[in-house]
């Protein structure tokens, strides 16, 4: 049983923000900006030293 929200190097299947393809990030902010909205996500997620900030619960 694969656990689920666990990151890649913690035996989930979950990639961290700062090891997924730029594109997503783009993507997403992209079509926030089409229906008018804008990401609440802090840039310094998407490095690795931010990869311990919480930015979501269970």
């Amino acid at each position: 049983m694969i656990p689920i929200h666990r990151e890649l190097g913690q035996g989930g299947n979950a990639i961290p923000y700062h090891m997924q393809d730029p594109w997503v990030r783009e993507y997403f902010e992209a079509r926030c900006r089409e229906e008018r909205s804008e990401s609440t996500m802090p840039p310094e997620v998407y490095t690795p030293s931010g990869a311990g900030i919480q930015v979501m619960e269970d």
